[in-house]
Parts: C-alpha cells; structure tokens; sequence
C-alpha cells in the first residue's frame, strides 16, 4: 500500500516460485523482497534471477547485521533495508537505485 501511495505500479507475489516466473515473464524496474519467504529465502530468490534478470533489488529483513547487509550483497541485491523502516528511507532507497 505504501508503495501504491507513493505513485508507483505493484505487483506482489508470495512464493520465490511465483517471483521468478513473473520475473521472466513482465518487465521490472526494481525487485523488492523480504528475506523471509514461505517456500524459500529472499536470498535463494535474487540468486536465481540474478541468471536471468539484472534490474536493481532491495532486500528487506528484520535482520541487520554488517554479515547480513553482506550476505545480501553479496547474493546480488543492490540495497539492504533492515525493519523497521521508514515510509522515506524506503522511497530514498528506491530513489536511489531508480533513474527516470
């Protein structure tokens, strides 16, 4: 919804499976993904469409330890939000990693 609000087009999914399908099939501008899914992690999810799909990702996690910025990092993610985040470092971040 806090997207939706700040103007931009959503389309969510619940499983990595449903994520990298629709990765392969639609056109994005950003991937945003929590670390915690129900079939797989965030971190399985970008390391099989980094094979594929090169666009810019944020990982969102309640963890934020330097080892686990870098592990998200390092799996291919672009930016690393630890939560609780504000309504504006989100758009900051997105910002960031998005030119238009």
């Amino acid at each position: 919804l806090l997207l939706l609000e700040q103007g931009h087009k959503v389309q969510t999914v619940g499983l990595v499976s449903e994520a990298l399908k629709i990765l392969q099939a639609e056109k994005f501008d950003l991937v945003l993904s929590d670390i915690g899914l129900p079939d797989a992690t965030g971190i399985d999810m970008i390391l099989e469409a980094r094979k594929f799909w090169h666009g810019p990702a944020i990982a969102m996690t309640g963890y934020g330890m330097v080892e686990d910025v870098q592990k998200c990092k390092s799996a291919g993610y672009n930016a690393h939000l630890p939560k609780p985040f504000s309504p504006e470092q989100l758009e900051t971040t997105i910002a960031s990693l998005i030119t238009t």
